[in-house]
């Protein structure tokens, strides 16, 4: 099981790649959407925990061997992405389950 924090950006200026803002959260959610759109075999989901969410992602020694070599072609993709992205594609994210004990815990113990 890795998590991703910070995976839920607030607006363009906290969420850039370069750190312009006191509170700052960065741009890990592109990852969070790498993974999404680029490797269907994993299990993700993301709990709205304040300020910035956090992302589960399971299934990483399933497969994705291909994944590497893509690298630098997935970089170029979604380091391009722009907030406003995040705002009109919500699709390309992964799904939000409560922020709540027994909704993680389920979630994990089901995605093992």
């Amino acid at each position: 099981l890795v998590l991703l924090h910070d995976s839920i950006p607030l607006d363009a200026a906290t969420s850039a790649r370069e750190r312009t803002t006191a509170f700052y959260s960065g741009d890990v959610w592109k990852l969070a959407a790498c993974l999404h759109n680029e490797r269907p075999d994993l299990r993700m989901v993301t709990v709205p925990t304040a300020p910035t969410g956090l992302t589960l992602v399971a299934g990483f020694r399933e497969g994705g061997s291909d994944f590497g070599s893509r690298f630098d072609g997935l970089v170029d993709k979604y380091g391009a992405l722009s907030f406003g992205d995040y705002v009109t594609h919500p699709e390309w994210m992964p799904a939000r389950i409560a922020n709540n004990e027994r909704a993680v815990a389920d979630w994990i113990v089901q995605n093992r």
